[in-house]
């Protein structure tokens, strides 16, 4: 058996007996001295809001298109979308009963995102409801390139700049949103409307551009699944055809009616979206530039206290609360981020990754966004080595990116009644302490 050396043993055996002894000093040489306030200050400022900054935007990649508008959130948006297609025989005017076009949409259930506030006067038919909003499909002449484009490449305002070919007009009621398993765009639940076969016939080109928009006068919202270039859940065209023939059953003529279905997608679409909320209501809204803007302001509110010294005091927590007023739309599962900028950056800003600060998500029953400033502002501080900002600290808040590819938008409380605030709490060090 191994022996251990006489200095190991003693160490191993007084060991114990140190620590002991150790623990009964009123004063240890590991540490500090105990003692001091855990929280010393619980406070809270008023936050500025500086600006709300919008641009219109176009929801390329969007998971859901929402074709509607509403005037008291000041929100419109239209589907845009192109349609390219091989012409159906010759196209040469077509015999009786060939062949029929028909838009087809696969839409969508939610009751977040569907919104009729339109009731109808009218006794509603067999198997719809008496909600509805009235749509434009609209033909444009081609005249603009898709690869990037937004709502001032159509529109002045809410005047359409784009030459109109003809239109049509169609109802849709909230019994007339169909969502459907299969996702086949030939068998699956879908909505379809006619469109005129001329469209279609007689073309300069084998592309077409159609837009759908809320007609004049109609308030709500229609959402419609179709996402990305090679889903089955884009919009597109229906085209049912029909051949009449005659075959011969014991020497006699009899038509033989064949019918043939063609299904051409949409090779591109969006939805093309503009927020024109106003102050005293800023919002935050879909697109990198529905942006609120804030300021921390000055701090501390009294500097000459000595629970502000940042010798013997320091930073446990703070946190900026946003409270939300009413109305909005979209609000579940949206995810809100709040960045750190510049000073100079209030007119807009394409915010990085790195000066990500802290999140919150949002429901349709949340009444305030919390952040969490610890971090960010210990970093301020620790800097300076002072808890005092003579300067404002500049934040931004902005709707994640990953959410942006809904129509969405949040309404912050009215300035005049209720502002953001940052709530803080402060330590103090045992009295007499010092830093080293």
């Amino acid at each position: 058996m191994q022996r251990l050396p006489l200095f190991s043993t003693l160490v191993a055996c007084l060991l114990p007996a140190v620590l002991l002894t150790s623990c009964d000093e009123s004063e240890s040489t590991l540490g500090g001295r105990p003692g001091g306030q855990a929280i010393s200050l619980t406070d809270s400022v008023e936050v500025g809001v500086l600006s709300a900054f919008h641009l219109p935007q176009s929801l390329v990649a969007a998971a859901r298109h929402v074709v509607g508008r509403s005037d008291s959130l000041g929100l419109e948006s239209v589907l845009l979308l192109r349609l390219d297609y091989t012409p159906y025989e010759d196209w040469t005017d077509p015999p009786e009963g060939a062949p029929a076009i028909q838009l087809s949409f696969k839409m969508d259930h939610s009751a977040a995102l569907a919104w009729f506030p339109q009731r109808s006067t009218t006794a509603p038919e067999p198997g719809e409801s008496a909600n509805y909003i009235d749509l434009d499909v609209l033909l444009l002449r081609d005249s603009v390139g898709y690869e990037d484009v937004g709502w001032e490449d159509f529109f002045s305002d809410t005047l359409l700049t784009q030459s109109v070919l003809d239109r049509i007009s169609f109802r849709i009621s909230d019994a007339d949103t169909a969502f459907g398993e299969d996702s086949d765009p030939l068998s699956g639940r879908r909505t379809y409307r006619g469109l005129p076969t001329w469209w279609f016939q007689h073309a300069d080109t084998t592309a077409r551009w159609l837009m759908v928009r809320a007609a004049a006068g109609q308030q709500g919202f229609m959402p419609l699944l179709g996402a990305g270039y090679t889903s089955l859940l884009r919009p597109g065209l229906r085209i049912a055809s029909q051949q009449i023939d005659s075959v011969y059953v014991d020497n006699v003529a009899v038509a033989d009616t064949s019918f043939d279905t063609t299904f051409v997608a949409a090779t591109w679409q969006t939805s093309l979206v503009r927020d024109t909320a106003h102050p005293p209501r800023p919002s935050l809204s879909t697109g990198w530039a529905g942006q609120v803007f804030t300021v921390l302001p000055a701090f501390p509110p009294n500097p000459d206290s000595s629970l502000y010294d940042p010798l013997t005091s320091s930073l446990v927590e703070a946190w900026l609360k946003v409270p939300l007023g009413l109305p909005g739309f979209n609000l579940a599962g949206t995810k809100v981020n709040l960045y750190a900028v510049g000073l100079g950056d209030s007119a807009g800003v394409d915010v990085e990754s790195d000066q990500l600060i802290a999140s919150d998500f949002a429901d349709d029953s949340t009444q305030v966004l919390t952040f969490n400033l610890t971090s960010h502002l210990r970093r301020v501080w620790v800097e300076d080595d002072t808890l005092h900002n003579t300067d404002p600290i500049p934040l931004v808040l902005k709707i994640d990116d990953y959410n942006l590819l809904q129509l969405r938008q949040l309404r912050l409380a009215d300035p005049a009644l209720e502002r953001p605030r940052l709530v803080y709490s402060l330590s103090q060090a045992p009295e007499g302490w010092v830093r080293p």
